[in-house]
């Protein structure tokens, strides 16, 4: 699964590596939609409105610029789209590649962090790794962070390297 944008098509590519793979574009996986910032520097978006601009850094669960998504709207995106995979491809090893954002959006979500302690979540970090449960439910997720971009979920996997990784989805 990726999200529509080139950057997590790209990763997928590199991770799959020409292997016989089925590939799902989702644009429910896309980064939050910033309306009026997209393609703006951050000293623009600064400039432009800095209330706004502190509650995307700082208090996110406040981030509400007219015409861009908040971060609710992203999760509620997002993880909508992560349990329709987990439902459809149950059992099976599913990699998702998205983006920053929309990952640590998904993270908080399984780890019942509300979105006004987003900002005290760590950032998706390269290799990283983790179990995740779902809210409410003993349901066990590995997470395996391969980009800043790229994530994996699957319910038995306790450690996952690249080659086995490779292995699995090939």
């Amino acid at each position: 699964m990726s999200a529509l944008c080139s950057e997590p098509q790209d990763t997928l590519a590199l991770i799959i590596d020409q292997q016989n793979i089925d590939v799902v574009i989702s644009n429910n996986l896309k980064e939050i939609n910033l309306g009026p910032w997209e393609g703006k520097t951050k000293q623009e978006t600064l400039l432009s409105d800095p209330q706004q601009y502190h509650y995307f850094w700082q208090e996110q669960d406040k981030f509400n610029l007219a015409g861009a998504e908040t971060y609710q709207q992203l999760q509620d995106r997002v993880v909508s789209k992560l349990q329709a995979i987990f439902s459809k491809e149950k059992g099976k090893n599913i990699l998702i590649v998205s983006h920053w954002i929309a990952i640590k959006a998904a993270v908080a979500y399984y780890k019942s962090t509300p979105l006004s302690d987003l900002s005290s979540l760590p950032d998706p970090k390269n290799g990283e790794y983790t179990i995740l449960s779902e809210p409410n439910t003993q349901i066990k997720k590995a997470v395996r962070v391969f980009t800043l971009t790229a994530f994996l979920f699957n319910r038995t996997i306790k450690r996952l390297g690249w080659r086995r990784l490779r292995r699995c989805l090939g």
